[in-house]
């Protein structure tokens, strides 16, 4: 990290110096916090704030540096510990072209991606990764990120094997035709990075998505299937996820319902809410979300 600051610093310097391109920056952000009232207690959250920059730097006329800072800012909890204030999200340095980008960092991996849209609870506590293995954003990865072809698209990932875990794999390939999206993904001993090692799990995993979306309307469907490799004799579980959201004005009202024995046996997640864009930036939402226990919360979203 300190290296690639100091890399930034001295491009930022040098292009000021030199005729020649520059190095292009954009600092971003989003705010999410809410308060929830459950049945056994209350509380206020911060649903995966964050703060970041970004840009590129052109080496010619079809090539180019890209790359990313962001870190997750938890505003309700984080307190003055960095190790809890602060968290990595996807964060890179790569090189892009004609035929994709090439990068290296941490970054989340195709399989969890592919889900596009379908999670309409997406950082609430109705998130998909309630019933599904495999919302892993790794660290130490090699990723690629194809351009589109005729609406399709490829995404691959790698990350090395260490001292405790095999080499793990990542590839999906996306259709847009018109108002469908379909996508499919699949992860191979792909580990996600708990601080202890004994509690990381290490998952064979396909996911297929699809979604529609033709004027107010948006509908979607997520299914899974996963095997735990780091336990013996482990099951092949299956989850599904549908959704469906309309929008009329700055009003949109989203609901879903997933049913899944991968987290859990029997588990489920019930979701619906109401979110309205006051301005492009501003948006302000009240969920109901259910699994074992009902929890309704109130909150904002501020972008910029």
């Amino acid at each position: 990290m300190k290296s690639f600051l100091l890399f930034v610093f001295l491009f930022s310097f040098s292009s000021q110096g030199l005729a020649g391109p520059k190095l292009d920056w954009d600092i971003y952000g989003k705010v999410n916090l809410s308060y929830a009232w459950r049945d056994m207690n209350d509380d206020a959250r911060d649903n995966a704030s964050r703060i970041g920059v970004k840009g590129s730097l052109a080496l010619s006329d079809s090539v180019s540096v890209v790359y990313q800072l962001e870190q997750g800012v938890d505003l309700a909890h984080g307190g003055t510990e960095l190790n809890t204030l602060l968290s990595t999200r996807n964060s890179y340095l790569g090189i892009k072209g004609g035929y994709g980008t090439l990068f290296f960092g941490s970054y989340d991996t195709p399989l969890k991606a592919v889900q596009g849209k379908v999670d309409r609870f997406s950082d609430q506590q109705g998130d998909l990764k309630t019933l599904f293995v495999g919302e892993v954003r790794v660290r130490d990865a090699i990723g690629y990120h194809s351009p589109n072809w005729e609406g399709w698209e490829l995404a691959a990932m790698y990350v090395p094997k260490d001292a405790f875990f095999d080499a793990s794999q990542s590839i999906s390939v996306v259709y847009e035709l018109e108002v469908w999206t379909f996508g499919v993904a699949v992860d191979h001993d792909m580990r996600k990075n708990d601080r202890s090692v004994a509690r990381t799990e290490v998952y064979d995993s396909v996911r297929g998505s699809v979604e529609y979306g033709s004027g107010p309307w948006r509908f979607g469907l997520s299914a899974q299937q996963s095997e735990q490799q780091n336990v013996i004799n482990a099951d092949k579980n299956r989850g599904y996820l549908v959704s469906l959201g309309y929008t009329q004005g700055k009003t949109t009202f989203s609901a879903q319902r997933g049913l899944s024995d991968i987290v859990q046996q029997n588990g489920s997640s019930t979701s619906v809410g109401l979110a309205h864009k006051w301005q492009a930036n501003f948006t302000t939402y009240v969920n109901y979300w259910r699994e074992t226990d009902g929890e309704l919360s109130l909150g904002f979203e501020l972008k910029f």
